[in-house]
């Protein structure tokens, strides 16, 4: 009646969608991303240390302000450090969330706005873009991360809208070059 205590056999390797490779210029991508919101989040965390009932706005949209504004910097370290982690799931989660957060910070003005385009064609694309754009780019990236699924494409997806709000600066940064301010 002796059972031999003998180690266990050693686990197989992963297959299926577990098994999909991460490429280092992705995590680099994910990495820069996450950068760049989190440059972009910690200026503005000093509204914290101003007057709150004049600086984000008044009621529902002055409070969904600032919980973005808390929100993007936590998130964009949460996404730094999983990326960094080997944790690509979660830094895309972050980064999918980080656009949602983007995202909701703009409703508060639309109301406001009553959605009246007036600016250029660029200006109402780019409007038309973070308006219906960027929730359909958290679901899909979002879905594709929690399924485990096409994670090089959820992630492209999901710092695409860094990337083309660095655009945007650049081109205002060129265009104050051209023409002066």
């Amino acid at each position: 009646m002796s059972e031999s205590l003998s180690p266990a056999p050693p686990a197989a390797p992963a297959t299926g969608p577990q098994a999909e490779f991460v490429p280092g210029w992705l995590r680099l991508m994910l990495i820069v991303a996450a950068v760049i919101e989190a440059f972009q989040a910690l200026p503005a965390l000093s509204v914290f240390f101003g007057d709150l009932k004049e600086v984000p706005g008044p009621g529902f949209g002055g409070t969904l302000i600032a919980i973005t504004i808390a929100a993007k910097a936590l998130l964009a370290l949460a996404a730094i450090m999983a990326a960094i982690k080997h944790q690509i799931r979660g830094a895309i989660l972050a980064m999918a969330c980080i656009v949602l957060a983007s995202w909701l910070s703009d409703l508060p003005s639309l109301t406001k706005q009553d959605m009246a385009f007036k600016g250029g064609i660029y200006i109402n694309a780019y409007m038309l873009y973070r308006i219906i754009a960027c929730p359909f780019i958290v679901a899909i990236s979002g879905t594709l991360a929690i399924k485990n699924e096409r994670l090089k494409f959820a992630a492209i997806l999901a710092c695409l809208p860094t990337f083309i709000g660095l655009l945007g600066i650049f081109a205002f940064a060129i265009g104050i070059a051209i023409y002066g301010f």
